[in-house]
């Protein structure tokens, strides 16, 4: 959310694919990750240099749940203030997103094996399509679609939109 913030205050749509989209997509990651985890709470984390790779993975996971972040993002962090090697960062990510794929898929296995069917949203979102679902999300990131308006085009009310949507921006790790 506040990465898309970001593209508002500079006046930027989020519109990706070129060399210098993907410079501004960087900038807006680290605006984003800088405010909400600044250096000065990034310090708390203890990271003596000679730790093996399982405690720090450690550390990272209680530091980041007990501040409702991700793992990745406190990595990101890590390398930004040079607390990481960038090879350590890009590891650790990758770690990481196998990690939440892992148990994603578990999730899904033990979402087969319960009784009944799938939830409101994921059937809402395949009877609507992925295309019109990124098209309001667009239109919504863009600011020229409300929630209330965003709500009549999908059919569902206006505080189940974001739900909605969720899925077109997972949390990676």
């Amino acid at each position: 959310m506040l990465h898309e913030v970001c593209h508002l205050w500079i006046g930027a749509s989020g519109v990706s694919g070129a060399w210098g989209e993907s410079r501004l997509e960087k900038f807006c990651n680290d605006v984003a990750s800088a405010f909400l985890l600044p250096s000065d709470e990034l310090a708390a984390l203890q990271l003596e240099p000679n730790l093996d790779r399982q405690t720090v993975i450690e550390r990272i996971g209680e530091f980041a749940q007990e501040r409702l972040l991700s793992r990745s993002l406190v990595a990101y962090r890590l390398f930004q203030t040079r607390r990481l090697s960038e090879h350590s960062w890009q590891s650790l990510t990758q770690d990481f997103r196998d990690q939440w794929r892992q148990q994603r898929d578990a999730q899904r296995v033990r979402s087969r094996e319960q009784k009944g069917g799938p939830n409101y949203y994921v059937v809402r979102r395949h009877k609507l399509g992925a295309a019109l679902l990124k098209f309001v999300d667009r239109n919504m990131s863009d600011g020229a679609l409300t929630p209330t308006k965003a709500g009549k085009v999908l059919g569902v009310k206006p505080r189940s939109v974001a739900a909605l949507l969720s899925t077109l921006h997972p949390q990676m790790a």
